[in-house]
């Protein structure tokens, strides 16, 4: 500590006596981004292609138009997306099975993204626990509850297995998403709380879980934003997210299954 007060006195001398230097920094090179989902359970693959800005710009990623976007398999079977408006391609179309080698190719500026994933199989989503946790706090509308989520599934045996949970209050995702691996429940009836700082719930509200199968290199993209111990993975904020995609880009790929569990809070 005092070797920084130190240093800060030496800085606030140095200003007093010279001019003020102000450094230019270089924006950053616009990077696109990538995200793209295909639901093999709905046969619906949606793509998101936009831009990065610099630090200086407002919030507004630009989108993408005017790309190539398409999937296909090692047969060369291939779905081109279209275009549904700005920087959103979509298909609803595209006919796959569990256990085929799918790749993902983006064609933007003259330059090709590309990223490979195997369909994953479909494991069943056997219930949802929804519990007053018995914390009390501020709801969005007044005194809410805090409440326990527990998702309950059979892992098949002798395979690895990758499960990422989706979290939807009232219509809109919120900001976390939950993944996880079988290492430790291979096999066996898993039974896991998605802890979530703050899950604050009224009388009235409806909760809404969507359980995915994925692949391992989604998996991994997804654990990159960080981690609860002794459960699934928990993401709030990125931290350094690695990327599935091939390519001066960020962003995902992720094929998934899908399945979804409602429950409405009533008392």
């Amino acid at each position: 500590m005092k070797k920084i007060i130190n240093i800060l006195i030496i800085v606030l001398f140095l200003a007093s006596c010279e001019e003020i230097i102000e450094i230019k920094l270089d924006p950053l090179d616009s990077i696109l981004m990538i995200e793209a989902n295909y639901n093999i359970t709905s046969n619906m693959a949606e793509v998101k292609l936009s831009k990065t800005i610099s630090i200086n710009e407002s919030n507004q990623f630009p989108e993408v138009s005017n790309a190539i976007v398409s999937i296909s398999d090692e047969l060369q079977n291939t779905y081109t997306l279209s275009e549904i408006k700005n920087g959103i391609y979509k298909s609803d179309s595209i006919r796959f099975k569990a256990g085929e080698k799918l790749k993902l190719t983006v064609i933007y500026d003259n330059k090709s993204y590309t990223s490979i994933l195997n369909v994953p199989k479909f494991v069943k989503f056997d219930s949802l626990v929804v519990r007053d946790a018995k914390i009390t706090g501020m709801g969005p509308k007044g005194n809410g509850i805090n409440y326990d989520v527990i998702v309950i599934f059979q892992d098949p045996p002798n395979e690895l297995n990758y499960y990422r949970f989706v979290e939807i209050i009232n219509g809109v995702p919120v900001n976390n998403n939950f993944v996880y691996d079988n290492k430790i429940s291979d096999g066996n009836k898993a039974e896991i709380k998605l802890m979530r700082r703050g899950r604050k719930l009224e009388i009235g509200d409806t909760l809404e879980i969507e359980m995915q199968c994925i692949d391992k290199s989604a998996y991994e993209y997804f654990k990159s934003f960080g981690s609860t111990m002794g459960g699934p993975m928990n993401a709030t904020t990125p931290a350094n997210p690695k990327t599935n995609i091939n390519g001066n880009s960020i962003g995902y790929f992720n094929i998934h299954t899908s399945e979804k569990k409602i429950f409405i809070i009533n008392k």
